[in-house]
């Protein structure tokens, strides 16, 4: 199937929610993007037949989809999401494209407690330590929610991956992170995360903390541009793995809130690629990625 057949396929579904909740940050991903990001990771060989994909935050179902009609079929989708309104919304998309014997769906919530969250971010909405009147340092949000479900072997906020994401026994891994999915379960994980900007800075990390757990080969997910540097950081030099950004776009914002001012608003946005790295190769890469 060519991308323009794929996108044409696409746009007979309606990607809207039925009920679009402003904490959950939930906007429709059009049929051109979610098109052009499973196209991009058939090229890159991270697609393929038989593979087992999961999509993570997967709203109304468009990057599942997506995946099973590029492979005419030929690969199966988890579809993870927390609100079961837009749970079901994908589902009747998947009935009427008849694709149930693809999909398996599970109803989640993504635990926000990144290990790396609590680091300065390149947008400066990282959260950091600070004095209170008394001059005595205090705890910012995303450092005072450490305390709710870490492992407790974690004691290093920048703990390599391999320590925290499923290396160790996948039961705890699991609870952690709020996804009842084994590790490596998956080939491929898309993301599309919510930009942590409804009072849950860095829960675009824990997205992708949990989608780096579940992917046995590589992730794609959006993020703003503004992050960059400090996303490429966490994942080369903390969780040791590979990270590119293989596209740079804008995400049209429609209004769909009561609070929204503008009709539309363009957000920058790169389409991040992550992969779990194996072999002196592999290790060069990495390296070559971290000094860019």
């Amino acid at each position: 199937m060519k991308l323009k057949h794929l996108e044409s396929s696409l746009s007979s579904l309606d990607c809207s929610f039925p009920a679009p909740k402003v904490y959950l940050e939930q906007y429709n991903t059009p049929a051109s993007l979610a098109a052009r990001v499973v196209w991009t990771s058939k090229s890159n060989g991270d697609l393929s037949s038989d593979s087992h994909v999961v999509d993570l935050g997967c709203g109304t179902g468009m990057l599942g989809i997506a995946c099973v009609f590029a492979m005419e079929g030929w690969c199966t989708v988890t579809a993870v999401d927390l609100d079961a309104d837009a749970m079901e919304k994908a589902r009747n998309n998947v009935e009427e494209m008849n694709l149930m014997e693809n999909f398996n769906f599970v109803r989640a919530r993504v635990r926000h407690h990144h290990p790396s969250s609590t680091g300065s971010r390149s947008d400066g909405t990282g959260d950091r330590s600070r004095k209170n009147a008394r001059g005595k340092v205090g705890k910012g949000r995303a450092q005072r929610s450490l305390k709710y479900g870490l492992p407790s072997h974690v004691k290093n906020v920048s703990a390599n991956i391999n320590t925290f994401l499923g290396r160790t026994p996948l039961e705890s891994a699991a609870c952690h992170d709020g996804v009842p999915l084994m590790t490596g379960c998956a080939d491929l994980v898309f993301v599309n995360p919510p930009f942590g900007t409804k009072n849950n800075h860095g829960i675009d990390m824990s997205f992708l903390a949990v989608a780096a757990r579940l992917s046995s080969k590589a992730v794609y997910s959006f993020h703003k541009s503004s992050t960059r540097k400090y996303i490429a950081e966490v994942v080369t030099r903390d969780w040791r793995m590979g990270h590119a950004v293989v596209a740079e776009m804008r995400f049209e914002i429609p209004a769909s809130y009561d609070f929204h001012r503008c009709k539309c608003v363009d957000v920058e946005v790169d389409l991040v690629r992550i992969w779990h790295l194996g072999g002196e190769d592999n290790k060069q890469e990495c390296d070559e990625t971290q000094q860019e």
